[in-house]
């Protein structure tokens, strides 16, 4: 009669273990993926301008000539830089004030509510790594 308490004992132990362990592995995952590292915040494609030697499509509906083209070309090109600086200075301020609101909001949800906006920001269109939160200039669809 020993023994088979002693097994039962060992297994429920066993069993308490592995529990503890599975709840800590979903718990480190889950604050990784709240406080990770997050990758330089970048607008998206339609506010970075156009490629390089391309035109931004709400242009494309002006049937421009071809002069006109490579003279909208020349402009984007020359304003690239300052473009740019804009974006990499403003951004990753927007992107702070961001993860302050999700952060304080989280604290408001349910821990259901949580999950759920979880799966909600997944069925979201990707916006690159680390992309303009939301609400950011962009972040609705159509011409910019």
């Amino acid at each position: 009669m020993a023994t088979s308490e002693s097994r039962g004992l060992h297994l429920k132990s066993g069993l308490l273990l592995l529990a503890v362990f599975v709840a800590g592995a979903a718990t480190g995952g889950g604050v990784h993926a709240w406080l990770g590292p997050r990758h330089p915040p970048q607008p998206p494609p339609h506010l970075r301008g156009p490629p390089p030697g391309g035109l931004p499509g709400w242009l494309k509906g002006l049937d421009l000539s071809e002069e006109q083209k490579e003279k909208a070309r020349a402009i984007f090109e020359k304003h690239r830089p300052e473009l740019q600086a804009v974006f990499e200075e403003s951004f990753p301020r927007a992107r702070a004030v961001h993860e302050r609101i999700e952060q304080e909001l989280g604290e408001v949800l349910t821990e259901a509510q949580r999950a759920k906006l979880e799966e909600l920001k997944k069925q979201r269109p990707h916006r690159g790594p680390g992309g303009p939160p939301p609400g950011a200039p962009g972040d609705r669809a159509g011409p910019g």
